[in-house]
């Protein structure tokens, strides 16, 4: 299949000197498909599966919004030409002939559902409610069309389709009981299949006399032929909700999986009011038709009430254990929102279309393509039966909630009836004159310059494309205060003349002077340059000894950077670089969190000083990595401050190179144990024998004495020790202790303490206990 796609590619303009630094320069937003249009507003245009977008068709509405008229449900040829609505709310009929509409007939049953024309131009009519009965509606010479009941059962309350038997009977979908009837001309009625669904909700009849119907529930299709019943699709949706068939023998299944099912969430009220004439019609009568060419009739409105939910809300729970089809494991199942599948006539099952967001609730075949309404989304969507579906398209979008009925005329009009409200449109065969595409607001990221604007297409004579952007710095254009639109462009490529800001929106209008061509755009591109934003440097911190993992692996290698250095030193003749010292100090593991709004590769630059001087000192230079161990051996101790550059030098020239900087909080840095000093030993006899009393001062000359210990002739067994007034709130501290027990003979107390930085400080006493 021939692929093409609308790609909207924003490319920053950029010199061919620097093609080599693509991140600094190329940003690229990609609108490839269906799903990425829908993000657009599209008034008259159209986007296909192919990836393009063209003018839609025209829509002519033949029957305006109607007070007392709910929904179009079904619509049916007479042999005249007469096409024929049937609606609910007041139960009225409406034809449509020579492109007037008039009410031909209104109904003792207000909510009508289905309706059949036969050759002698008799209408059959199914209506649903608390009753569901079938109406034989027969025109007449002269007056009012007659009608009369020509089915009901107990069991039936809904009558959702009608279909015509190879024999001249009638085929009745119905529910609530799931039950599908055939009634012959003399009126006797029999059940042709009795399904363990609560509705079967649309017939279709094939060119050879078989006839399908679809259920809720379990959504099956069954084929009634040779007066028997077969299961010949089990679909993965909720509902089969629409049935067709070509010239072929091909069926084509509708289904969805939306709850509101085939009425598609249509509220029916419960008490209807009366007919417009004023009197309500006989059961042998029809209510007569208005003048002709009066479409819209007059009724009071409908009050609200207790909605009939068995007409609204199809039942999905089945009792009994689903049956398996023929076609049940078919493969290219949708099984989610809606899908049209075909059932080739010998059973071959393939997926043409599928739609998460919508309903799939009438369709029609006419001249090699398949037409879908849908529900939800109210859509007329066309389908090349050529080439299994890849080529579909939106025909039209209308108002109104629901496409629930399409016709397909013997002279080609295609008539479309919705729901929510009621109304009747015709479908041109031609494109509509004009039409505009609003794309989605795209994000720069950051203040840009826009560039050339180029696209791509094909404009037959007689139509025309063009182009025109609109820019601003808030997301939403209507609170935004965008800048207005600007001058159309026809020609490509062109410039674009919108102020630089940061969001970019283009709107494609097109136009065409014969009915029978559009234009096709195929491709955007559109270039810009953001503008070069400097680095930020959000902290910088120190690992400290608690992370032991992350600090060990930085001073690994740092180590091993000192030994390349020494090797390269060696070889050079000067003087190698020390390895750094061993233990927890002192080298100091420095990170930092850096980005770039542009997304540049960031380089840094670190340099230190001491508290309160003005010159910094620097450490390393062009790091890629965002980490420096440092050395605090060459220091004197003290408070000091890290400053770190990022620059995005590695990706941008040196004019527009941008760099920042960020200072740190001071650090400590104390390589320099505690002192240990006035040591004093006195040695007394104890109750237990010798006892040794002790006392020492520990300082530190810069940071606070946070611990100490003693040990007796070990080096090992430490005791904690605590300052004389109990607390560590200085950088010197003085203790005291008692050693009990000691024997005769010499004895070594050693006695150590710590600062904040952990470097540790030691002492020793020697004392002998006489015989």
């Amino acid at each position: 299949m021939r692929q093409r796609s609308i790609l909207l590619v924003f490319v920053a303009a950029a010199a061919t000197a620097f093609a080599a630094v693509a991140s600094a320069k190329t940003q690229t937003f990609l609108e490839t498909n269906e799903d990425q249009f829908a993000k657009g507003e599209a008034d008259g245009i159209v986007a296909t599966s192919l990836g393009t977008l063209r003018l839609g068709r025209d829509l002519e509405s033949l029957l305006a919004e109607t007070e007392g008229v709910d929904y179009v449900a079904r619509l049916a040829a007479g042999p005249d030409g007469s096409v024929y609505a049937v609606t609910g709310g007041t139960g009225r009929i409406y034809r449509a002939k020579g492109g007037k509409v008039s009410l031909f007939a209104t109904l003792q049953d207000h909510y009508l559902f289905s309706v059949l024309v036969d050759k002698n131009g008799d209408l059959y009519v199914g209506s649903g409610g608390t009753k569901g009965r079938i109406w034989r509606v027969v025109p007449q010479e002269k007056g009012d069309p007659k009608a009369e009941v020509l089915f009901e059962a107990d069991d039936v309350k809904y009558v959702w389709d009608l279909a015509w038997l190879a024999d001249g009977s009638l085929a009745a979908a119905t529910g609530d009981q799931g039950k599908l009837y055939r009634i012959q001309p003399n009126r006797k009625a029999e059940v042709l299949i009795d399904t363990e669904a609560d509705h079967v909700l649309c017939l279709a009849a094939g060119p050879d006399g078989v006839l399908y119907a679809g259920t809720d529930g379990e959504a099956l299709v069954y084929r009634w032929a040779d007066k028997k019943a077969f299961i010949l699709y089990d679909a993965a949706e909720k509902e089969i909700t629409a049935l067709t068939t070509d010239a072929d023998g091909n069926l084509y299944v509708g289904t969805s999986s939306d709850e509101a099912g085939r009425t598609g969430g249509v509220t029916i009220k419960a008490a209807p009011p009366k007919p417009p004439s004023g009197a309500k019609p006989a059961a042998g009568a029809a209510t007569p038709a208005t003048r002709e060419g009066d479409a819209s009739g007059s009724s009071k409105p409908s009050p609200t009430g207790a909605a009939l939910a068995k007409a609204i809300k199809i039942a999905n729970t089945v009792k009994a254990a689903r049956p398996t089809g023929a076609a049940g494991a078919a493969a290219g199942r949708a099984g989610a929102g809606a899908a049209v599948y075909r059932i080739s006539p010998e059973g071959i099952v393939s997926l043409l279309f599928n739609a998460r967001d919508a309903m799939v609730l009438a369709l029609a075949v006419a001249d090699g393509r398949l037409l879908v309404g849908t529900g939800s989304k109210a859509r007329v969507q066309e389908v090349s039966l050529a080439d299994d579906g890849d080529d579909r398209a939106t025909l039209a979008t209308i108002d109104p909630k629901q496409v629930m009925a399409l016709l397909v005329t013997k002279g080609g009009q295609t008539i479309l009836g919705s729901a929510g409200p009621g109304r009747l449109y015709t479908l041109s065969k031609g494109y509509k004159k004009e039409g505009a595409y609003t794309s989605q607001v795209y994000d720069a990221g950051g203040s840009a310059r826009w560039g050339a604007l180029q696209w791509r297409g094909t404009t037959p004579g007689g139509t025309q494309t063009r182009i025109a952007t609109r820019s601003g710095n808030v997301r939403d254009p209507d609170k935004g205060m965008w800048s207005d639109w600007s001058k159309d462009q026809t020609k490509s490529p062109g410039r674009i003349t919108s102020p630089p800001a940061r969001f970019l929106q283009f709107r494609a209008t097109m136009k065409t002077n014969d009915a029978d061509t559009t234009p096709v755009l195929e491709q955007f591109e559109a270039a810009y340059l953001r503008v070069n934003e400097p680095p930020k440097i959000l902290s910088i911190t120190e690992v400290v000894s608690r992370d032991r993992q992350t600090r060990a692996q930085a001073v690994e290698r740092f180590r091993q950077a000192m030994k390349s250095r020494s090797r390269s030193s060696q070889k050079s003749g000067a003087a190698p670089q020390p390895p750094p010292p061993e233990g927890s100090q002192p080298i100091r593991v420095l990170q930092w969190k850096a980005k770039d709004p542009n997304g540049d590769t960031l380089r840094y630059d670190v340099y230190f000083r001491s508290q309160g001087e003005p010159k910094w000192v620097r450490l390393g230079r062009n790091l890629a990595r965002s980490e420096y161990a440092w050395d605090t051996a060459t220091v004197a101790d003290g408070w000091y401050e890290i400053k770190v550059v990022a620059s995005d030098r590695h990706d941008r020239s040196a004019e527009t190179a941008r760099e920042t900087s960020r200072t740190s909080d001071p650090i400590l840095v104390d390589n320099t144990a505690p002192i240990i000093e006035k040591v004093q030993v006195k040695v007394r006899n104890g109750d237990g024998g010798a006892e040794a009393d002790i006392t020492f001062t520990a300082r530190d000359a810069t940071s606070r004495v946070t611990e100490a210990a003693y040990t007796v002739d070990s080096a090992t067994e430490w005791h904690t020790l605590a300052p004389t007034d109990g607390l560590f709130d200085g950088p010197a501290e003085r203790f005291r202790f008692t050693v009990k027990g000691l024997g005769p003979g010499p004895h070594r107390i050693g006695v150590r303490a710590a600062d904040e930085a952990n470097n540790r400080g030691h002492g020793a006493k020697m004392l002998t206990v006489e015989q």
